[in-house]
């Protein structure tokens, strides 16, 4: 995902993604933080740590393919999965209000996964095998500031809930 000004403090544009040639308050930054979404920048700040302390993972350049079955057998290599509810079924139909993705490393298994529930109730995702034990590292069902949280350990966890219109990671 890629982050354009003013994203960071919720500056939305009303939804429109082509304000450039609008000279008007659609398009410009919002510098009073009075009506910024401070905790929103908060969070932002905090997944760019997340970010640098694990750029492995979180380094686009690292997955160099987005297909289930590149270099499987390359211990090193890192590679993306797609699942629905279902491991290893991801449902890409216009209905669907759920997805999820885990990044493996050959055949060690995932090192990490995420969940999208994007559903109006809460919905059971299997999880992928992982390469050690899932520790969960991001839950937006949680409030501020506890949404990003110190990894906790989840032992042999082969399936996980996640509330209504949330996101989990888990490493």
């Amino acid at each position: 995902p890629m982050l354009l000004m003013g994203d960071e403090v919720g500056r939305s544009q009303g939804g429109n993604n082509n304000t450039w040639c609008q000279n008007n308050p659609l398009g410009w930054m919002i510098w009073d933080s009075k009506k910024c979404d401070l905790e929103l920048l908060k969070f932002v700040k905090k997944l760019l740590i997340v970010r640098k302390q694990l750029p492995e993972i979180f380094n686009p350049a690292n997955l160099p393919h987005y297909s289930n079955d590149y270099q499987k057998d390359n211990t090193e290599a890192l590679w993306v999965q797609w699942h629905g509810v279902k491991k290893n079924k991801p449902d890409w139909g216009h209905w669907s209000h759920t997805i999820g993705l885990s990044i493996n490393q050959g055949k060690n298994g995932a090192v990490m996964w995420m969940g999208l529930n994007a559903y109006s109730i809460s919905m059971f995702f299997e999880l992928p095998t992982a390469s050690s034990n899932w520790e969960r590292l991001l839950d937006t069902a949680n409030p501020s500031p506890n949404d990003l949280i110190t990894p906790e350990k989840q032992p042999n966890q082969k399936s996980i809930e996640l509330e209504s219109k949330s996101l989990v990671v888990l490493l």
